[in-house]
């Protein structure tokens, strides 16, 4: 049976855990290889949930707005 995921609830973990990258490395010395390894998920994986860095940015940076 193939695993059931809850698409925003795995996309809020991803913006939670880049947000600690970008905190940590900068947004010029982050890639998507270092938030993949963060979330522990395989790079490409990515791409089904934001299409570059930049998205992710500007997700990130939403939350801190909220917050």
């Amino acid at each position: 049976m193939p695993k059931v995921v809850d698409f925003e609830q795995r996309k809020q973990e991803i913006i939670e855990k880049a947000m600690k990258v970008f905190i940590e490395k900068g947004y010029h010395k982050t890639n998507l290889a270092d938030i993949a390894k963060e979330c522990n998920m395989g790079r490409t994986t990515l791409y089904q949930y934001f299409k570059d860095k930049d998205e992710i940015f500007d997700y990130v940076a939403e939350q801190l707005q909220r917050s």
